[in-house]
């Protein structure tokens, strides 16, 4: 209800969810590195982030909205890498120049008044699988704004994944054409066939995201293989016994990580 009217305000119902990470990258590799601020330090991805969210914001006029960082992709703190030492094992340390300003666009945000949420055990896949869950229990709908296939995953009916570069946007039933699997078979299309890399055709190789997780495709027979892609697109082998759908993998309990679905009030 409008504070200054008494009329009731009609809400949207979806919330938006940014992965930092894909914007800060881009931004990072392709904006002039001789970008700097007055004490001579870079802020080229600053800048291209910057942009970005100001566009998106102005673009759409969001109701609800919240920005996941990455803290964890190298830190000895993370749950990944405690299960699995070899994940993200081939991919190198941010540059100090861009971790600060990964740290800067978290500013950035918090100076827009725009919820951001980071953690040094969570990536932001499941910081925004988290939140994803809270909204839905809370009757809302969520756009998840990434060019990441791992978050296609999270996207039910009436969400959105906006892959806000191409201005291309993916419902439910667009994810398996799209990506290759339903969103609730992910899990068991990337352990089929593994996940060496995302391609960001966009990024020179060394701004590409490294996940170096290994399939079982090789290890297994054609028919064998033929079943594990019907069951990621929802299909069934009439020789192949009946199994429940997979969970979405990147969820965490939001008491884990104390989370609000809509930032710190």
């Amino acid at each position: 209800m409008s504070a200054i009217t008494g009329i009731p305000v009609l809400r949207s119902g979806v919330v938006y969810y940014i992965d930092a990470s894909y914007f800060i990258f881009r931004a990072y590799h392709s904006m002039p590195p001789d970008m700097v601020d007055a004490d001579g330090n870079a802020t080229h991805a600053l800048y291209g982030f910057a942009r970005f969210l100001s566009d998106l914001l102005e673009k759409v006029r969001p109701e609800r909205i919240g920005v996941a960082f990455d803290l964890s992709l190298r830190s000895v703190t993370s749950f990944r890498n405690a299960i699995y030492p070899a994940y993200k094992a081939n991919r190198e340390p941010a540059p100090p120049m861009l971790t600060r300003q990964f740290a800067l666009c978290r500013e950035y945000c918090r100076h827009l008044g725009v919820a951001e949420f980071a953690d040094e055990t969570y990536e932001a896949d499941d910081l925004i699988g988290t939140l994803a869950a809270l909204c839905r229990a809370e009757g809302l709908r969520v756009t998840v704004v990434s060019r990441d296939k791992d978050l296609a995953q999270l996207i039910g009916p009436g969400d959105v994944f906006w892959d806000y570069s191409e201005a291309a946007e993916y419902r439910y039933q667009d994810i398996a054409p799209r990506f290759g699997a339903q969103p609730e078979r992910m899990a068991e299309f990337v352990g089929h066939y593994g996940h060496q890399i995302i391609v960001r055709v966009d990024l020179p190789v060394d701004g590409r995201v490294q996940q170096n997780i290994a399939g079982i495709g090789s290890a297994v027979g054609r028919r064998r293989q033929k079943r594990h892609r019907q069951r990621s697109l929802g299909q069934r082998d009439s020789a192949d016994p009946d199994i429940s759908k997979s969970g979405v993998v990147l969820l965490v309990p939001g008491s884990a990580v104390g989370l609000s679905a809509v930032g710190d009030e």
